[in-house]
């Protein structure tokens, strides 16, 4: 049986030597995040985008009836008739949308605390804690091979599926961890 703490240890300076550009990865993590949010306006909660939407179905519809007039489907009377419905429907919309305040779009920022953001990405990768949150080994570690006294295979997900094998043989104390290899 193996100690938890010597586990966190080892994993600890495993992870210390592969990922040493922590903080220039979640200042670009951070700026992904910043370019990525808002690119389009939200649509939910906009009137203005709803009624939009209907005036085309109705213009539209319009355009199908002068179609089907033209083809001989359906006589004068009733294309009068439908015609006259269509265009008081499109009318009522169009004032409706003349009524509707612009919306503004959402800044970049809205809504988020992107201090808060950088500071927790910070924390989670923080290697200088005594111990490395959980999230970490489940996201980088897939499984470790005992390889005889102190020696360990540490199979790790570095690359979206793909795996590696780095061997590390752990020498120290809990209070002075070493690695060697």
């Amino acid at each position: 049986m193996i100690a938890e703490w010597k586990m966190e240890a080892m994993g600890k300076l495993l992870l210390e030597s592969l990922w040493t550009e922590r903080e220039s990865a979640v200042r670009l993590a951070c700026q992904m995040l910043r370019d990525c949010a808002c690119d389009e306006p939200v649509k939910q909660g906009n009137p203005r985008i709803g009624l939009r939407i209907q005036i085309e179905k109705v213009e539209s519809k319009i355009e199908n009836l002068i179609e089907m007039r033209t083809e001989g489907e359906i006589n004068k009377e009733e294309f009068l008739k439908q015609r006259a419905k269509l265009d008081s429907e499109l009318k009522a919309l169009k004032a409706e949308l003349q009524s509707e305040p612009e919306a503004t779009p959402p800044s970049k920022s809205a809504g988020l605390a992107w201090e808060a953001i950088e500071e927790m990405l910070s924390q989670l990768t923080d290697f200088s804690q005594p111990k490395l949150d959980d999230k970490i080994y489940e996201k980088f570690v897939s499984r470790i091979i005992p390889r005889g006294d102190n020696r360990f295979a540490w199979i790790m997900n570095l690359d979206n599926g793909a795996t590696e094998e780095y061997t590390s043989d752990y020498r120290g104390s809990e209070n002075e961890p070493k690695s060697i290899a």
